[in-house]
Protein backbone atom coordinates (compact mmCIF):
# COMPACT_ATOMS: atom_id res chain seq x y z
CA UNK A 1 0.00 0.00 0.00
CA UNK A 2 2.84 2.40 0.82
CA UNK A 3 4.49 1.62 -2.51
CA UNK A 4 1.23 2.40 -4.34
CA UNK A 5 0.73 5.68 -2.43
CA UNK A 6 4.33 6.67 -3.16
CA UNK A 7 3.91 5.96 -6.87
CA UNK A 8 0.72 8.07 -6.95
CA UNK A 9 2.48 10.94 -5.17
CA UNK A 10 5.37 10.72 -7.62
CA UNK A 11 2.93 10.75 -10.53
CA UNK A 12 1.14 13.83 -9.14
CA UNK A 13 4.47 15.60 -8.57
CA UNK A 14 5.58 14.78 -12.09
CA UNK A 15 2.28 16.10 -13.49
CA UNK A 16 2.53 19.36 -11.56
CA UNK A 17 6.14 19.86 -12.61
CA UNK A 18 5.19 19.22 -16.24
CA UNK A 19 2.33 21.74 -16.30
CA UNK A 20 4.05 24.44 -14.28
CA UNK A 21 6.25 25.48 -17.24
CA UNK A 22 3.18 25.51 -19.51
CA UNK A 23 1.48 28.07 -17.28
CA UNK A 24 4.44 30.40 -17.67
CA UNK A 25 4.64 29.98 -21.45
CA UNK A 26 3.50 33.12 -23.29
CA UNK A 27 0.83 31.56 -25.52
CA UNK A 28 -0.51 29.34 -22.74
CA UNK A 29 -0.71 32.27 -20.35
CA UNK A 30 -2.56 34.30 -22.96
CA UNK A 31 -4.93 31.41 -23.68
CA UNK A 32 -5.64 30.82 -20.00
CA UNK A 33 -6.34 34.51 -19.41
CA UNK A 34 -8.60 34.68 -22.46
CA UNK A 35 -10.42 31.51 -21.42
CA UNK A 36 -11.15 32.90 -17.97
CA UNK A 37 -12.58 36.05 -19.54
CA UNK A 38 -14.79 33.95 -21.81
CA UNK A 39 -16.05 32.10 -18.74
CA UNK A 40 -16.69 35.39 -16.98
CA UNK A 41 -18.70 36.93 -19.86
CA UNK A 42 -20.24 33.68 -21.12
CA UNK A 43 -23.84 34.90 -21.05
CA UNK A 44 -23.00 38.11 -22.93
CA UNK A 45 -21.18 36.11 -25.61
CA UNK A 46 -24.10 33.71 -26.02
CA UNK A 47 -26.53 36.64 -26.25
CA UNK A 48 -24.34 38.27 -28.91
CA UNK A 49 -24.36 35.15 -31.09
CA UNK A 50 -28.11 34.70 -30.65
CA UNK A 51 -28.65 38.27 -31.87
CA UNK A 52 -26.20 37.77 -34.75
CA UNK A 53 -27.99 34.58 -35.80
CA UNK A 54 -31.40 36.24 -35.65
CA UNK A 55 -30.17 39.20 -37.70
CA UNK A 56 -28.60 36.88 -40.30
CA UNK A 57 -31.64 34.76 -41.10
CA UNK A 58 -33.49 37.38 -43.25
CA UNK A 59 -30.37 37.90 -45.40
CA UNK A 60 -29.87 34.16 -45.84
CA UNK A 61 -33.32 33.95 -47.41
CA UNK A 62 -32.38 36.63 -49.97
CA UNK A 63 -28.86 35.49 -50.81
CA UNK A 64 -29.95 33.67 -53.96
CA UNK A 65 -30.98 36.97 -55.58
CA UNK A 66 -27.58 38.54 -54.79
CA UNK A 67 -25.52 35.77 -56.42
CA UNK A 68 -25.04 35.13 -60.12
CA UNK A 69 -24.24 32.27 -62.44
CA UNK A 70 -21.33 32.23 -64.84
CA UNK A 71 -18.11 33.95 -63.82
CA UNK A 72 -15.84 31.61 -65.76
CA UNK A 73 -13.76 34.28 -67.53
CA UNK A 74 -10.89 36.51 -66.48
CA UNK A 75 -11.90 40.17 -66.52
CA UNK A 76 -8.40 41.20 -67.57
CA UNK A 77 -8.27 38.83 -70.55
CA UNK A 78 -8.42 40.00 -74.16
CA UNK A 79 -11.83 38.44 -74.76
CA UNK A 80 -13.23 40.26 -71.73
CA UNK A 81 -11.92 43.59 -73.03
CA UNK A 82 -13.50 42.95 -76.43
CA UNK A 83 -16.78 42.11 -74.72
CA UNK A 84 -16.64 45.41 -72.84
CA UNK A 85 -15.97 47.35 -76.07
CA UNK A 86 -18.96 45.72 -77.77
CA UNK A 87 -21.20 46.57 -74.84
CA UNK A 88 -20.12 50.19 -74.55
CA UNK A 89 -19.46 51.27 -78.14
CA UNK A 90 -21.94 49.15 -80.07
CA UNK A 91 -24.75 49.62 -77.57
CA UNK A 92 -25.25 45.95 -76.90
CA UNK A 93 -27.98 45.49 -74.28
CA UNK A 94 -27.06 44.37 -70.79
CA UNK A 95 -29.14 41.22 -71.30
CA UNK A 96 -31.77 39.69 -73.56
CA UNK A 97 -34.82 37.55 -72.97
CA UNK A 98 -36.21 35.27 -75.66
CA UNK A 99 -39.93 34.48 -75.63
CA UNK A 100 -40.81 31.48 -77.81
CA UNK A 101 -44.32 31.14 -79.26
CA UNK A 102 -45.19 27.68 -80.53
CA UNK A 103 -48.47 26.12 -81.62
CA UNK A 104 -49.27 22.49 -82.39
CA UNK A 105 -51.49 23.24 -85.40
CA UNK A 106 -52.11 26.98 -85.84
CA UNK A 107 -49.76 28.83 -88.25
CA UNK A 108 -48.07 32.07 -87.22
CA UNK A 109 -50.03 33.95 -89.91
CA UNK A 110 -53.34 33.12 -88.21
CA UNK A 111 -55.06 36.29 -86.88
CA UNK A 112 -55.55 34.78 -83.41
CA UNK A 113 -51.86 33.84 -83.28
CA UNK A 114 -50.82 37.35 -84.36
CA UNK A 115 -53.16 38.93 -81.80
CA UNK A 116 -51.56 36.91 -79.01
CA UNK A 117 -48.07 37.99 -80.08
CA UNK A 118 -49.02 41.65 -80.48
CA UNK A 119 -50.68 41.78 -77.05
CA UNK A 120 -47.47 40.52 -75.49
CA UNK A 121 -45.36 43.02 -77.49
CA UNK A 122 -47.39 45.90 -76.08
CA UNK A 123 -46.99 44.65 -72.52
CA UNK A 124 -43.25 44.00 -72.96
CA UNK A 125 -42.64 47.55 -74.20
CA UNK A 126 -44.13 48.85 -70.97
CA UNK A 127 -41.72 46.86 -68.77
CA UNK A 128 -39.54 49.35 -66.89
CA UNK A 129 -36.19 47.77 -67.92
CA UNK A 130 -37.05 47.24 -71.61
CA UNK A 131 -34.88 49.06 -74.13
CA UNK A 132 -36.10 47.35 -77.29
CA UNK A 133 -38.48 44.65 -78.57
CA UNK A 134 -38.34 42.80 -81.90
CA UNK A 135 -40.21 39.90 -83.48
CA UNK A 136 -38.61 37.31 -85.73
CA UNK A 137 -40.10 35.65 -88.77
CA UNK A 138 -41.91 32.32 -88.61
CA UNK A 139 -39.82 29.18 -88.20
CA UNK A 140 -39.45 26.39 -90.74
CA UNK A 141 -42.51 24.59 -89.40
CA UNK A 142 -44.61 27.76 -89.87
CA UNK A 143 -46.04 27.45 -86.34
CA UNK A 144 -43.15 28.85 -84.28
CA UNK A 145 -41.79 32.36 -83.78
CA UNK A 146 -39.97 34.25 -81.05
CA UNK A 147 -39.70 37.74 -79.60
CA UNK A 148 -36.44 39.30 -78.39
CA UNK A 149 -36.64 41.71 -75.43
CA UNK A 150 -33.55 43.85 -74.76
CA UNK A 151 -33.07 44.90 -71.13
CA UNK A 152 -30.98 47.59 -69.47
CA UNK A 153 -30.06 45.31 -66.55
CA UNK A 154 -29.22 41.69 -65.90
CA UNK A 155 -32.42 40.76 -64.06
CA UNK A 156 -32.43 38.74 -60.87
CA UNK A 157 -35.16 36.60 -59.41
CA UNK A 158 -37.50 39.48 -58.48
CA UNK A 159 -37.23 41.16 -61.89
CA UNK A 160 -37.80 37.85 -63.68
CA UNK A 161 -40.86 37.19 -61.54
CA UNK A 162 -42.23 40.58 -62.54
CA UNK A 163 -41.55 39.84 -66.21
CA UNK A 164 -43.33 36.48 -65.94
CA UNK A 165 -46.56 38.34 -65.18
CA UNK A 166 -46.38 39.88 -68.67
CA UNK A 167 -46.47 36.50 -70.41
CA UNK A 168 -49.80 35.23 -71.74
CA UNK A 169 -51.37 32.67 -69.43
CA UNK A 170 -54.60 30.74 -69.13
CA UNK A 171 -57.11 31.56 -71.89
CA UNK A 172 -54.80 34.29 -73.22
CA UNK A 173 -52.15 31.69 -74.13
CA UNK A 174 -54.12 30.45 -77.13
CA UNK A 175 -53.37 29.27 -79.74
CA UNK A 176 -49.60 29.40 -79.03
CA UNK A 177 -47.76 28.09 -75.97
CA UNK A 178 -45.19 30.41 -74.38
CA UNK A 179 -41.60 29.54 -73.35
CA UNK A 180 -39.17 31.96 -71.73
CA UNK A 181 -35.39 31.59 -72.05
CA UNK A 182 -32.18 33.61 -72.24
CA UNK A 183 -29.06 34.00 -70.10
CA UNK A 184 -30.87 35.58 -67.12
CA UNK A 185 -33.38 32.72 -67.07
CA UNK A 186 -30.63 30.09 -67.24
CA UNK A 187 -28.67 31.79 -64.44
CA UNK A 188 -31.78 31.96 -62.28
CA UNK A 189 -32.37 28.25 -62.89
CA UNK A 190 -28.80 27.53 -61.74
CA UNK A 191 -29.47 29.59 -58.61
CA UNK A 192 -32.67 27.72 -57.79
CA UNK A 193 -31.09 24.32 -58.42
CA UNK A 194 -27.99 25.15 -56.37
CA UNK A 195 -30.05 26.45 -53.44
CA UNK A 196 -32.28 23.39 -53.53
CA UNK A 197 -29.30 21.05 -53.70
CA UNK A 198 -27.68 22.71 -50.67
CA UNK A 199 -30.86 22.35 -48.64
CA UNK A 200 -31.24 18.73 -49.72
CA UNK A 201 -27.60 17.95 -48.90
CA UNK A 202 -27.92 19.49 -45.43
CA UNK A 203 -31.05 17.46 -44.68
CA UNK A 204 -29.06 14.32 -45.43
CA UNK A 205 -25.72 15.35 -43.94
CA UNK A 206 -26.92 16.64 -40.56
CA UNK A 207 -28.57 13.39 -39.36
CA UNK A 208 -25.57 11.36 -40.54
CA UNK A 209 -23.20 13.76 -38.78
CA UNK A 210 -25.26 13.54 -35.59
CA UNK A 211 -25.12 9.74 -35.68
CA UNK A 212 -21.33 9.78 -36.09
CA UNK A 213 -20.96 12.34 -33.29
CA UNK A 214 -23.08 10.21 -30.96
CA UNK A 215 -20.76 7.29 -31.63
CA UNK A 216 -17.70 9.50 -31.04
CA UNK A 217 -18.90 11.17 -27.82
CA UNK A 218 -21.39 8.69 -26.41
CA UNK A 219 -23.69 11.44 -25.07
CA UNK A 220 -26.38 13.48 -26.78
CA UNK A 221 -25.35 16.80 -25.23
CA UNK A 222 -21.72 16.53 -26.34
CA UNK A 223 -22.79 15.33 -29.80
CA UNK A 224 -25.09 18.33 -30.22
CA UNK A 225 -22.30 20.89 -29.67
CA UNK A 226 -20.62 20.54 -33.12
CA UNK A 227 -23.94 20.69 -34.95
CA UNK A 228 -25.05 23.69 -32.90
CA UNK A 229 -21.85 25.50 -33.81
CA UNK A 230 -22.38 24.70 -37.51
CA UNK A 231 -26.00 25.87 -37.39
CA UNK A 232 -24.80 29.23 -36.09
CA UNK A 233 -21.61 29.69 -38.14
CA UNK A 234 -23.08 28.86 -41.57
CA UNK A 235 -26.06 31.31 -41.52
CA UNK A 236 -23.90 34.14 -40.13
CA UNK A 237 -21.31 33.46 -42.84
CA UNK A 238 -23.96 33.48 -45.57
CA UNK A 239 -25.29 36.81 -44.28
CA UNK A 240 -21.80 38.32 -44.54
CA UNK A 241 -21.41 36.88 -48.05
CA UNK A 242 -24.74 38.50 -48.94
CA UNK A 243 -23.35 41.86 -47.86
CA UNK A 244 -20.19 41.32 -49.93
CA UNK A 245 -22.29 40.30 -52.95
CA UNK A 246 -23.99 43.71 -52.86
CA UNK A 247 -20.67 45.33 -53.82
CA UNK A 248 -18.96 42.71 -55.97
CA UNK A 249 -20.07 39.90 -58.28
CA UNK A 250 -20.29 36.55 -56.49
CA UNK A 251 -20.94 33.14 -58.04
CA UNK A 252 -23.97 31.15 -57.00
CA UNK A 253 -21.74 28.17 -56.32
CA UNK A 254 -20.34 29.93 -53.25
CA UNK A 255 -23.42 28.58 -51.50
CA UNK A 256 -22.14 25.04 -51.89
CA UNK A 257 -18.66 26.00 -50.70
CA UNK A 258 -19.93 27.89 -47.65
CA UNK A 259 -22.32 25.13 -46.59
CA UNK A 260 -19.92 22.21 -47.03
CA UNK A 261 -16.85 23.94 -45.58
CA UNK A 262 -18.86 25.56 -42.78
CA UNK A 263 -20.45 22.31 -41.69
CA UNK A 264 -17.23 20.33 -41.89
CA UNK A 265 -14.93 22.83 -40.21
CA UNK A 266 -17.42 23.63 -37.43
CA UNK A 267 -17.75 19.96 -36.57
CA UNK A 268 -13.98 19.59 -36.85
CA UNK A 269 -13.14 22.38 -34.42
CA UNK A 270 -15.91 21.39 -32.01
CA UNK A 271 -14.43 17.91 -31.75
CA UNK A 272 -11.17 19.49 -30.63
CA UNK A 273 -12.75 21.73 -28.00
CA UNK A 274 -15.41 19.43 -26.61
CA UNK A 275 -13.08 16.45 -26.26
CA UNK A 276 -10.43 18.52 -24.50
CA UNK A 277 -12.96 20.14 -22.16
CA UNK A 278 -14.25 16.74 -21.05
CA UNK A 279 -10.69 15.59 -20.39
CA UNK A 280 -9.93 18.70 -18.33
CA UNK A 281 -13.04 18.15 -16.21
CA UNK A 282 -11.96 14.54 -15.76
CA UNK A 283 -8.74 15.76 -14.16
CA UNK A 284 -10.75 17.50 -11.48
CA UNK A 285 -10.40 21.08 -12.70
CA UNK A 286 -13.06 23.70 -12.03
CA UNK A 287 -15.23 24.74 -14.96
CA UNK A 288 -13.39 28.06 -15.34
CA UNK A 289 -9.98 26.36 -15.33
CA UNK A 290 -11.19 23.64 -17.71
CA UNK A 291 -12.38 26.29 -20.16
CA UNK A 292 -9.09 28.16 -19.82
CA UNK A 293 -6.94 25.10 -20.47
CA UNK A 294 -9.18 24.03 -23.35
CA UNK A 295 -8.68 27.35 -25.13
CA UNK A 296 -4.97 27.47 -24.24
CA UNK A 297 -4.37 24.08 -25.87
CA UNK A 298 -7.04 23.11 -28.43
CA UNK A 299 -7.99 26.75 -29.01
CA UNK A 300 -4.45 27.57 -30.06
CA UNK A 301 -4.48 24.73 -32.59
CA UNK A 302 -7.84 25.90 -33.94
CA UNK A 303 -6.65 29.49 -34.32
CA UNK A 304 -3.54 28.62 -36.33
CA UNK A 305 -5.33 25.93 -38.33
CA UNK A 306 -8.01 28.44 -39.31
CA UNK A 307 -5.40 31.01 -40.32
CA UNK A 308 -3.67 28.47 -42.57
CA UNK A 309 -6.93 27.50 -44.27
CA UNK A 310 -7.88 31.17 -44.75
CA UNK A 311 -4.52 31.80 -46.41
CA UNK A 312 -5.21 28.88 -48.75
CA UNK A 313 -8.59 30.28 -49.72
CA UNK A 314 -7.16 33.77 -50.13
CA UNK A 315 -4.77 32.33 -52.72
CA UNK A 316 -7.75 31.70 -55.00
CA UNK A 317 -8.18 35.46 -55.35
CA UNK A 318 -4.92 35.63 -57.29
CA UNK A 319 -6.34 33.64 -60.22
CA UNK A 320 -8.54 36.53 -61.32
CA UNK A 321 -11.55 34.44 -62.37
CA UNK A 322 -14.82 35.41 -60.72
CA UNK A 323 -15.74 31.81 -59.93
CA UNK A 324 -12.52 31.05 -58.03
CA UNK A 325 -12.54 34.48 -56.41
CA UNK A 326 -16.03 33.73 -55.08
CA UNK A 327 -14.76 30.43 -53.72
CA UNK A 328 -11.86 32.23 -52.05
CA UNK A 329 -14.01 34.94 -50.47
CA UNK A 330 -16.74 32.53 -49.38
CA UNK A 331 -14.31 29.98 -47.97
CA UNK A 332 -12.28 32.58 -46.08
CA UNK A 333 -15.43 34.14 -44.58
CA UNK A 334 -16.91 30.86 -43.41
CA UNK A 335 -13.60 29.71 -41.91
CA UNK A 336 -13.15 33.03 -40.10
CA UNK A 337 -16.66 32.88 -38.63
CA UNK A 338 -16.22 29.22 -37.67
CA UNK A 339 -12.95 29.99 -35.87
CA UNK A 340 -14.52 32.98 -34.12
CA UNK A 341 -17.52 30.92 -33.01
CA UNK A 342 -15.30 28.04 -31.89
CA UNK A 343 -13.23 30.39 -29.71
CA UNK A 344 -16.13 32.39 -28.27
CA UNK A 345 -19.53 30.74 -28.54
CA UNK A 346 -18.47 27.13 -27.96
CA UNK A 347 -16.39 27.85 -24.79
CA UNK A 348 -19.29 29.93 -23.48
CA UNK A 349 -21.70 27.04 -23.99
CA UNK A 350 -19.24 24.67 -22.33
CA UNK A 351 -18.96 27.12 -19.42
CA UNK A 352 -22.72 27.03 -18.94
CA UNK A 353 -22.99 23.25 -19.29
CA UNK A 354 -19.98 22.25 -17.21
CA UNK A 355 -20.19 18.57 -16.20
CA UNK A 356 -23.59 18.37 -17.91
CA UNK A 357 -21.66 18.03 -21.18
CA UNK A 358 -21.68 14.31 -20.35
CA UNK A 359 -25.45 14.22 -19.80
CA UNK A 360 -27.88 11.99 -21.73
CA UNK A 361 -25.48 9.12 -22.17
CA UNK A 362 -26.20 6.55 -24.84
CA UNK A 363 -26.30 3.04 -23.34
CA UNK A 364 -23.42 0.75 -24.30
CA UNK A 365 -21.78 3.34 -26.59
CA UNK A 366 -20.86 5.64 -23.69
CA UNK A 367 -18.93 2.80 -22.03
CA UNK A 368 -16.39 2.93 -24.84
CA UNK A 369 -16.36 6.64 -25.72
CA UNK A 370 -17.04 8.60 -22.51
CA UNK A 371 -13.83 9.12 -20.51
CA UNK A 372 -13.74 7.54 -17.05
CA UNK A 373 -11.09 7.92 -14.38
CA UNK A 374 -10.87 5.67 -11.32
CA UNK A 375 -11.01 7.47 -7.99
CA UNK A 376 -7.58 8.82 -7.06
CA UNK A 377 -6.06 7.93 -10.40
CA UNK A 378 -3.55 10.28 -11.95
CA UNK A 379 -3.30 11.14 -15.60
CA UNK A 380 -0.81 8.35 -16.07
CA UNK A 381 -3.37 6.00 -14.65
CA UNK A 382 -6.24 6.91 -16.95
CA UNK A 383 -4.07 7.02 -20.02
CA UNK A 384 -4.85 3.32 -20.33
CA UNK A 385 -8.48 4.15 -21.21
CA UNK A 386 -10.30 3.12 -24.33
CA UNK A 387 -9.13 6.02 -26.51
CA UNK A 388 -5.57 6.57 -25.35
CA UNK A 389 -3.67 4.03 -27.40
CA UNK A 390 -5.34 5.05 -30.66
CA UNK A 391 -5.13 8.80 -29.97
CA UNK A 392 -1.48 8.61 -28.95
CA UNK A 393 -0.59 6.85 -32.18
CA UNK A 394 -2.57 9.34 -34.27
CA UNK A 395 -0.91 12.27 -32.51
CA UNK A 396 2.53 10.83 -33.15
CA UNK A 397 1.73 10.44 -36.85
CA UNK A 398 0.50 14.04 -37.08
CA UNK A 399 3.62 15.36 -35.32
CA UNK A 400 5.87 13.33 -37.65
CA UNK A 401 4.28 14.71 -40.81
CA UNK A 402 3.40 18.22 -39.61
CA UNK A 403 5.14 20.15 -42.47
CA UNK A 404 3.44 18.04 -45.14
CA UNK A 405 0.10 18.26 -43.33
CA UNK A 406 0.36 22.05 -43.10
CA UNK A 407 0.86 22.38 -46.85
CA UNK A 408 -1.96 19.94 -47.58
CA UNK A 409 -4.45 21.56 -45.23
CA UNK A 410 -3.69 24.94 -46.78
CA UNK A 411 -5.33 23.67 -49.98
CA UNK A 412 -9.12 24.33 -49.84
CA UNK A 413 -9.93 21.30 -52.01
CA UNK A 414 -8.07 18.88 -49.77
CA UNK A 415 -9.26 20.43 -46.56
CA UNK A 416 -12.76 19.02 -46.77
CA UNK A 417 -11.48 15.44 -46.60
CA UNK A 418 -8.41 15.91 -44.46
CA UNK A 419 -9.35 18.01 -41.48
CA UNK A 420 -12.36 16.19 -40.13
CA UNK A 421 -10.49 13.00 -39.31
CA UNK A 422 -7.27 14.40 -37.87
CA UNK A 423 -8.98 16.60 -35.29
CA UNK A 424 -10.82 13.82 -33.52
CA UNK A 425 -7.73 12.64 -31.69
CA UNK A 426 -6.80 15.09 -28.93
CA UNK A 427 -4.46 13.92 -26.18
CA UNK A 428 -2.30 15.36 -23.48
CA UNK A 429 0.84 14.44 -25.43
CA UNK A 430 2.98 17.26 -26.78
CA UNK A 431 4.59 17.35 -30.20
Amino acid sequence: MQIQDRSQQQGAASESSRKRPLETHGLYRLGLAYGRQVYRFRWFIIAFWVIALGASIPFVGQIGDALHGGGYSNDSSESARVDTIIATRLNRPASQLLIIFQSDSTPVSDPAYQQEVHNFLNRARGYQYTTGVSQSNAGQDGRTTYVTVNLSIFPGGNQLSAFHTLLPSGSAAIPAHIYLTGDPVVDHAFTSISTSDVEHAELIALPIALLVLIIVFGTLVAAAMPLLLALVAVPVSLAIIYGIAQHTSMSIFVLNVASVIGLGISIDYSLFMTRRFRDELLEGRSIAEAVGWTIATSGEAILFSGLIVMIGFAGLLLIGVNLTSSFGIGGAVVVAISVLAALTLLPSLLSVLGPRINALRIPFISRFTTPHAPAGASEAGHENGNWYSSSNGATSAICWTSPQMALWIASPLSYCSASSSASRWTTKSSC
